[in-house]
């Protein structure tokens, strides 16, 4: 077995595809790159984020052979206005034969070299473990919020699962029902619901860069590629324009099923009548697909509150956001970040 100091971590080159296709083929396959063969390239080619000086793939070798990656989302990150250069981890993975040579650990330790910043879902249970021997900071767990709309077909599947579980859904649904009687003030203007962003989200975005305190990048180019050239999920982009002409915000969903997932959302800091008017107009649109069940997953307080206000209950979800952080960053607390799963591992 080769030492320690046999390991290389380097950032990935298209000279590299070959020896990482196989660790891909007899290894390990990213889950991604299982749902679609496009997204090798949209991950590393397009991400308008990952320019020259960014990483979006680490590979550590053992001699010609890679033996572990990890993947990461490079993004702008603005502090109360200023910017910080910070990577999402996504995929995570070493060879089984190797892991008693702590590849995991210099993988970790080369993202947060090239980063101010690693920020981390907790994902992979062996991430989690790493995070919790390796010092991170735990800024809060993942707060998962769900609405049940009433339907006695989910209510009978649910007999499978115990008492508890049909309890549970149907006070979710009763809670659901009551809070119907709260109306958000009626639109002033309309809401659109499409496959793309308008133009009018920068100006958005310039604002609301400011305004929040921890926010990554959402500007026109990131959420066209994030959103609407996904290789394999299809989002529908609901956007909020009143009538005088001004552009109030976005709520990005995906329907999987008869669930709804709410996967981003951005209205300006104190607006949360339009964060309102989105939530209520797109529980419309899918409920007319046939949706009984909403759920987003955030450290957001901004949208926890008007989930809360729509009928959403906490439900449990067994998931972190963490911070490994340079020396002249500080990791802040949960009630000041803006983190949806457009940014973390969990829109998969």
């Amino acid at each position: 077995m080769q030492e320690l100091n046999d390991c290389q971590i380097k950032t990935y080159s298209s000279a590299d595809r070959t020896q990482l296709q196989e660790f891909f083929d007899s290894v390990w396959t990213p889950p991604p790159l299982e749902k679609s063969q496009n997204w090798f390239e949209w991950k590393f080619r397009d991400d308008p984020n990952s320019g020259q000086s960014d990483t979006p793939l680490l590979i550590a070798w053992l001699g010609e052979k890679v033996v572990g990656i990890i993947v990461l989302v490079p993004t702008p990150l603005w502090i109360r206005g200023q910017i910080f250069h910070v990577a999402w981890g996504r995929d995570f993975f070493v060879n089984p034969e190797y892991r008693r040579h702590k590849i995991g650990i210099q993988l970790i330790h080369a993202w947060g070299q090239h980063f101010q910043a690693a920020l981390g879902s907790g994902q992979s249970q062996i991430m989690r473990n790493l995070q919790l021997n390796h010092n991170w900071v735990e800024i809060a767990k993942i707060r998962q919020y769900e609405k049940l709309y009433w339907d006695k077909r989910l209510l009978k599947r649910s007999f499978a699962e115990g008492i508890i579980k049909v309890c549970k859904r149907f006070l979710a649904m009763l809670y659901a029902q009551l809070k119907s009687f709260y109306r958000a003030d009626e639109v002033d203007g309309s809401i659109t619901h499409s496959s793309s962003f308008l133009p009018e989200v920068d100006a958005l975005w310039g604002y609301c860069r400011s305004e929040y305190d921890y926010i990554c990048q959402r500007d026109f180019d990131t959420l066209q590629w994030r959103f609407t050239k996904h290789p394999y999920y299809k989002y529908i982009v609901s956007q909020f324009v009143d009538r005088r002409g001004h552009y109030r915000g976005y709520l990005v969903t995906r329907q999987e099923g008869e669930t709804c997932w709410l996967i981003d959302i951005l209205t300006r800091k104190d607006d949360n009548d339009a964060r309102l008017a989105l939530i209520s107009d797109v529980e419309e649109y899918y409920r007319n697909n046939g949706v009984n069940k909403f759920t987003s997953r955030s450290v957001c307080v901004f949208l926890e509150n008007s989930l809360i206000k729509r009928g959403y209950v906490a439900t449990t979800f067994e998931q972190f956001f963490c911070v490994k952080a340079g020396k002249e960053f500080q990791a802040g607390g949960a009630d000041q970040w803006y983190v949806t799963s457009m940014d973390s591992d969990l829109d998969r």
